[in-house]
């Protein structure tokens, strides 16, 4: 297991410790045989997760060890301890997880919430209009055509990135952020502190230099994902470099990086993305032909008066929302506005309420 995989493992904590209904699936889809929930699961994932730290915590370690110490002024007990605990970790982890409720096969009925969850999002999305053959927005260096992406590309780049990823579909904002920072930052940590051991100051600061000058291939990572993003949803090759499509995009990020990623959150404002497919753009009041506001309704249970405030608040959460309606006779929620059936689903599933299309039931 790798260090670079630890802001992986710091969201799957995240996660563990929030526990949402989405959260617990998302989890399970990693670390479980299948989505079907276990007994004492969340007790399980902790144990695996903690093992998993305690092996990037012990490459830490070890990797510290060899920066600030000399061979001779080394411990060897200190360096054979981290090392047997950073292989004994992860070996342990796995086995637990084969071995334990994590890994036996269970009835996907207890996630039956999940599943209904999903199958409403899909059922949503369906409805929608599929590009299918989607552009970029302008070209490399319109930034003009907006401007803040630009400035913000170029300034935040590792947050802009993280949060254009997630909304694409591409993974978690914040994992993205940290690894791309890390691949970034890490050389020059990496080489300077080397450096400094050095006694040789020529070599140190050559050294020190290789450093600087390896945090810029970090931006390659930029270029592998635009690759994805290109691929996934069908957008225009560039073959201007070498007549290779991926050389091109690398070569894009390492020269012009702000100029990459704010023509790749253009593209994002131009379309809804969803499930590998870029849809036709919600017009304001949800409508894409007409404009005329959007009318979602669900079937919600409405047992009590604790019940009736969260639904609520968890609806005013909605963004674009204009009026809602809830009539616990029936259990019918009625939400207006520019929103989508899946956002108002997201919204009460947060709070651990199943919804499901009024016109299925």
């Amino acid at each position: 297991m790798s260090i670079y995989e630890h802001p992986k493992l710091i969201h799957h904590t995240v996660l563990l410790y929030r526990w949402q209904p989405e959260d617990a699936a998302e989890l399970r889809k990693v670390y479980c045989k299948n989505v079907a929930c276990r007994p004492n699961e969340r007790a399980h994932l902790f144990f695996v997760l903690a093992l998993l730290h305690i092996t990037c915590i012990s490459q830490y370690a070890d990797c510290s060890l060899y920066w600030a110490y000399s061979s001779k002024s080394r411990s060897d007990f200190a360096d054979n301890f981290f090392f047997v605990l950073g292989v004994a970790a992860p070996v342990l982890a796995g086995v637990y997880t084969v071995y334990s409720p994590l890994g036996r096969d269970y009835d996907a009925v207890f996630d039956e919430e999940t599943k209904e969850l999903d199958t409403v999002l899909v059922e949503s999305s369906d409805a929608r209009t599929v590009v299918s053959t989607p552009a970029w927005a302008g070209g490399l260096f319109d930034c003009s055509e907006d401007p803040t992406a630009c400035y913000l590309s170029f300034l935040c780049t590792f947050c802009v990135f993280g949060w254009n990823m997630e909304r694409l579909g591409f993974g978690n904002m914040y994992v993205h952020t940290v690894t791309f920072l890390l691949l970034c930052v890490t050389p020059f940590w990496l080489f300077n502190i080397t450096a400094m051991t050095i006694h040789d100051y020529v070599l140190g600061d050559f050294i020190g230099a290789a450093g600087i000058i390896l945090c810029f291939f970090g931006l390659l990572y930029g270029g592998f994902w635009r690759i994805q993003m290109r691929k996934t949803f069908g957008l225009p090759r560039s073959r201007w470099f070498f007549g290779s499509a991926s050389l091109t995009d690398y070569v894009q990020w390492l020269f012009c990086w702000p100029c990459a990623l704010a023509q790749e959150v253009r593209t994002g404002n131009l379309y809804d993305a969803k499930d590998g497919n870029f849809y036709e753009k919600l017009m304001d009041g949800g409508d894409v032909e007409n404009g005329l506001g959007s009318v979602v309704e669900l079937k919600v249970g409405m047992h009590c008066e604790r019940c009736i405030k969260a639904i609520k608040k968890a609806i005013k959460t909605i963004d674009d929302m204009e009026s809602y309606q809830l009539e616990t006779e029936i259990n019918k929620v009625t939400v207006t506005g520019n929103v989508t059936p899946d956002e108002v689903v997201k919204a009460l599933h947060k709070i651990g309420k199943t919804a499901t299309c009024w016109a299925d039931d």
